[in-house]
């Protein structure tokens, strides 16, 4: 227990809504900017990825 207890105090939880709110503002302006559909799998998978690249900078931090 006490090692995903650290995991998440490196991971800094409260600054990943930030990542969040970019990223969607980001995806809501490519969908209404395209006159084609974009793909959930897509879009989650942008997502995932930021939320990853975030908690691997705060882990270097």
């Amino acid at each position: 227990m006490s090692g995903t207890l650290d995991w998440l105090g490196v991971a800094r939880g409260r600054f990943l809504l930030l990542t969040l709110s970019c990223v969607a503002l980001g995806l809501a302006l490519a969908a209404r900017g395209s006159a084609e559909a974009m793909s959930y799998s897509d879009a989650l998978l942008v997502m995932l990825g930021a939320l990853a690249a975030h908690v691997a900078v705060n882990a270097l931090n």
